[in-house]
């Protein structure tokens, strides 16, 4: 989680190859508000014009991101679909 959206939130890289690991040994992901480990993904959608685009053409970005199932704070972490 190196790189950076805009310098505001981390975003989640996406691995071109498989990893071993056990996840017994990983830490939950908590909510800083209700301590919660349960989140919701919610996605966001952005226009992006024909002007901007690469093929000349309108176009839409997705962006995911997780908020806590029972508070609903925004955990800071962005992936981007491309």
């Amino acid at each position: 989680m190196s790189i950076n959206d805009n310098g505001n939130h981390p975003v989640v890289p996406f691995p071109d190859k498989k990893i071993n690991v056990n996840l017994d040994d990983c830490e939950n992901v908590k909510c800083e508000d209700c301590e919660s480990d349960e989140f919701e993904i919610v996605w966001i959608l952005k226009k992006i014009s024909a002007v901007l685009s690469t093929t000349g053409k309108p176009e839409l970005l997705t962006l995911e991101y997780f908020k806590c199932k029972f508070c609903g704070k925004r955990l800071n972490i962005i992936r981007r679909n491309r």
